[in-house]
């Protein structure tokens, strides 16, 4: 998560809370390693989900085809 927050506009928290969403929905996995809890993508529902995760990070300018 520190990698996210040190590129994304908003709040550790708020980064937390999404990568929770993601993790209740089955699109990323987590694992705890010390203290620190890695995730990773485990629903690879192909570049869809990287456009608009990629168009969010633009702030939306970009379309999402």
């Amino acid at each position: 998560m520190t990698a996210l927050t040190g590129r994304l506009p908003i709040s550790q928290q708020s980064v937390s809370r999404q990568l929770g969403v993601l993790h209740a929905a089955g699109i990323v996995a987590r694992r705890r390693e010390g203290v620190w809890v890695r995730y990773e993508l485990c629903d690879w529902t192909g570049p869809w989900v990287l456009r608009q995760l990629a168009a969010g990070l633009d702030g939306g300018t970009q379309s999402a085809r």
